[in-house]
């Protein structure tokens, strides 16, 4: 009887590990297969790149060309003024994403804490901030960085010269650095509500004994509030980055003498088409424009995508941590 239950528990064993290692390969199998499909179109891109004009049809060099060459990716870098376009990009966003967290953490941890006359009122455009889209207040927007008086400053001496005094904002980087510092920037509404609600998750206990100790509002928040609020800085951060990195609109309407990368992506038809015109390319090579776009936006992907890399598991991290204690 021994042995029956042993030969038993031996085949038990044989078919439980038999079942977890189909588990393992069916798994592998299905995240091999989402893998291929959502890099499906990056792998084209990085083939496409390095491929001729005379290989666009040729079905071997699907995803490996035969004679891979970096010409398009030089085209790109020209038309593009790729340098120069990125270090305007970087010059523009990083002060705009350190104001915006330093506005939007302000803002967020106010709506949390205190109490005043209005707050749900307030609390409600701010919602409403956050569904309406951008293109409703663009034409006021930009009218107002068109002749910006200093909020309201330069309309009240106005009053007294008989000439309000104003500048223009247009095509200068303070029209989307006052946003960002006065907690107005793109998506500003959205962070502030993730603040808020991190906000409420943390306990009162730390601020009261803060305020024990003799702390005021503005000490207890840098010292207290903002090193317990790592995780949602970091996601606000890396989100407000690549919303201001990706905005074509703000920049578009603002900045489109500035040639930050968005702005000179929209461009770069037109600029590879002189390009390759100047080069006598245009007959001979009819789809070396579209290849050279290709490159173009890998080119713009590509800064993105390194500076995602080596932030991914702190990232991921952050977001999770943000969603269990918000």
């Amino acid at each position: 009887m021994g042995k029956a239950e042993d030969a038993y528990y031996r085949k038990k064993k044989m078919q439980n590990k038999a079942a977890d290692l189909g588990y393992k390969i069916f798994r592998y199998f299905i995240l091999a297969g989402l893998s291929f499909v959502i890099l499906l179109p990056l792998i084209t891109l990085l083939t496409d790149c390095i491929k001729p004009s005379e290989e666009v049809f040729d079905a071997i060099s699907v995803y490996l060309s035969r004679q891979p060459t970096i010409r398009n990716i030089k085209n790109a870098f020209v038309a593009l003024d790729y340098f120069s376009a990125l270090l305007k990009t970087i010059l523009l966003i990083v002060p705009c994403v350190a104001f915006q967290l330093f506005s939007c953490s302000l803002a967020g941890y106010g709506f949390a804490r205190f109490n005043f006359p209005g707050k749900k009122i307030l609390f409600g455009v701010l919602i409403f901030l956050v569904i309406i889209p951008p293109q409703v207040l663009g034409m006021p927007t930009f009218i107002y960085y068109r002749n910006f008086d200093f909020l309201g400053i330069g309309s009240l001496i106005g009053l007294f010269t008989g000439t309000p005094v104003t500048v223009s904002l247009i095509d200068s980087v303070w029209s989307m650095y006052i946003p960002a510092l006065l907690g107005c920037g793109i998506r500003a509404a959205l962070f502030i509500y993730m603040f808020n609600q991190f906000y409420k998750g943390l306990p009162k206990d730390l601020e009261e004994a803060a305020y024990l100790d003799g702390c005021g509002y503005i000490k207890t928040f840098y010292r207290i509030i903002l090193p317990n609020a790592v995780p949602i800085l970091v996601t606000v951060m890396l989100f407000s980055l690549v919303w201001y990195y990706n905005d074509t609109y703000y920049s578009g309407m603002f900045l489109s003498q500035y040639g930050t990368l968005s702005t000179s992506l929209m461009g770069v038809p037109d600029a590879i088409a002189n390009l390759l015109s100047t080069h006598f390319m245009v007959a001979t090579n009819p789809y070396e424009g579209i290849l050279a776009q290709k490159a173009a936006g890998l080119l713009f992907v590509l800064p993105i995508v390194i500076l995602y890399l080596p932030m991914q598991k702190f990232f991921i991290e952050s977001v999770e941590r943000t969603g269990i204690v918000g």
